[in-house]
């Protein structure tokens, strides 16, 4: 989680906006689900868009 933890804070600022690339995998779920629980451990509120056409 800690690099996710590093992708959400810059210098203790929170993105509010979040993209997951990706085709709705495992793995795509468990990094939204990762995003969550970080920015709910934060006390953020973030907008996450699950991209599934990202190229």
């Amino acid at each position: 989680m800690g690099y996710i933890f590093n992708m959400l804070l810059q210098g203790r600022r929170i993105m509010n906006d979040v993209k997951v690339p990706g085709t709705g995998c495992a793995h795509c779920r468990n990094t939204i689900r990762l995003i969550e629980e970080v920015a709910h451990d934060e006390g953020a509120t973030i907008n996450i868009e699950k991209v599934e056409a990202w190229f």
